[in-house]
């Protein structure tokens, strides 16, 4: 959910702007001004926003990854009327070319981030899993993406791990682009469901908007299984901070209507690379 594929939408845009000395032979304006229209439509449409805390049909390509750490708040607050914070790490890798066949995805979740263990000893990494997705991405002559992909979460665990059920889910997301006030706004919808997506324990569906309110920030919104969430995507390489450039960041809310009584707060920073 982390990684974009800022290169291949450059090459195809460049593609597309390759044919605009066209334009100069044009007779008629207002056909120029469509061509152009087009141009932009379709270079949109490549930037498909991101979805937060909604599974998503894309898998990341070959050799593309991302190491990631999160914060959580707990659903209530601590005794002593303190914000209590639960922290988490994940890394993932992807193999594959989902664009020319089928590319496929391994994550690997630490659960456990305390440097002290249950046992007295070394804590970080005691309590993970492993969790893989394979999948597809189409790309139409008018350049909407279609992916489509399965995955299984939790399908090798270790320590507390264990006791999370394994979930198999399928998923499709669209990369589109419409035009609201004027502007031509980047879109993604995801549609998908899970054998145990409901509180880890039911079949349940899951639905997702993403809209890309500039080229460094996505909005989003969705329902997982038995819960609203939402949140933002922050592109940092647009703040021109060296430090920072590298890094994506995502803020969000977990069970926003507290339907189950779990309303949490969500922070992620996540590093992506390529080897």
């Amino acid at each position: 959910m982390f990684i974009c594929d800022r290169f291949y939408r450059f090459v195809v845009f460049c593609c597309i702007a390759l044919t605009c000395p066209v334009i100069a032979h044009a007779e008629d304006g207002v056909e120029s001004l469509m061509f152009l229209r087009r141009v932009a439509v379709n270079s949109s449409k490549l930037m498909a926003p991101a979805i937060f805390s909604i599974p998503g049909g894309k898998t990341m390509g070959a050799y593309n990854g991302f190491l990631a750490g999160a914060a959580a708040t707990s659903s209530r607050s601590a005794q002593d009327g303190g914000i209590e914070l639960d922290a988490s790490a994940a890394a993932g890798i992807g193999l594959g070319d989902p664009r020319k066949s089928i590319g496929v995805d391994t994550y690997l979740g630490i659960i456990s981030v305390n440097p002290e263990g249950k046992d007295g000893g070394f804590g970080v990494g005691e309590d993970g899993n492993l969790s893989f997705k394979v999948g597809t991405t189409l790309l139409t002559d008018e350049y909407d993406t279609v992916a489509i992909a399965a995955g299984v979460n939790n399908l090798v665990a270790w320590g507390d791990a264990e006791r999370i059920n394994e979930n198999y889910y399928g998923v499709v997301s669209i990369g589109t682009a419409v035009e609201m006030l004027q502007a031509i706004v980047p879109v993604s919808v995801s549609l998908g469901a899970g054998s145990k997506q409901k509180d880890n324990e039911r079949f349940g569906v899951f639905a997702g908007l993403g809209v890309k309110l500039s080229t460094a920030v996505d909005m989003s919104a969705g329902y997982n299984a038995s819960r609203w969430v939402g949140g933002m995507t922050f592109n940092l390489s647009q703040t021109g901070v060296p430090i920072l450039r590298d890094l994506i960041m995502q803020v969000g809310v977990d069970d926003i209507f507290d339907t189950n009584h779990n309303r949490r707060g969500v922070f992620i920073v996540a590093l992506p690379f390529s080897l």
